[in-house]
């Protein structure tokens, strides 16, 4: 009966998606030829690694920390973020930016940008990353931990300097390259 039915399947979609075939003999041969078993990029000689070496895993960056040390870990790569390449730091400088082709660039230079004023405020004011941290805890309270609202605080507070305009709010900015001169 299963037969039946299938072999009108076939001639119902004959010459359509799915190949015109004479008999279940020819059914089953395809079937057989197009399984892993025999396919050519199989060999049962070969094992399957279901979960690849740590090494090997992308890395991902946590979209919202709890905490200004939650990221600095993350970033550096130590525990509770623990990364056997040294986390973004340690995977920049061996992969240089080809590693975060998968990321959000603003999260990254966000990101980027708080660490760069944790490690000034460390090494200008002679503080310990704790005390570091510290102090930059409650500006990352009042931002509600978004990293964009968390530079704008660090802009404000004279930690880091404002980024130069780029593309359209440039263009926008500059006189005679608007696009209301052209």
């Amino acid at each position: 009966m299963a037969c039946a039915a299938l072999t009108k399947t076939l001639e119902a979609h004959a010459g359509s998606v799915v190949p015109e075939v004479a008999g279940l003999e020819e059914l089953s041969a395809l079937m057989e030829a197009s399984s892993p078993s025999t396919s050519p990029r199989f060999r049962p000689d070969q094992q399957i690694n279901e979960d690849p070496p740590v090494d090997s895993r992308p890395f991902i960056m946590h979209p919202k920390h709890a905490s200004i040390h939650n990221m600095y870990c993350e970033w550096h790569g130590i525990s509770p973020f623990a990364d056997p390449q040294g986390g973004v730091v340690g995977r920049n400088k061996t992969h240089g930016n080809k590693w975060r082709n998968e990321f959000n660039p603003n999260h990254y230079s966000r990101t980027s940008r708080i660490m760069k004023a944790v490690d000034h405020i460390i090494s200008s004011d002679n503080l310990t990353l704790q005390n570091a941290v510290a102090r930059l805890e409650p500006l990352y309270d009042r931002s509600g931990k978004s990293l964009s609202k968390m530079v704008e605080l660090l802009v404000d507070e004279g930690l880091l300097t404002k980024g130069k305009l780029r593309g359209a709010k440039r263009k926008a900015k500059e006189p005679g390259i608007g696009v209301e001169n052209i």
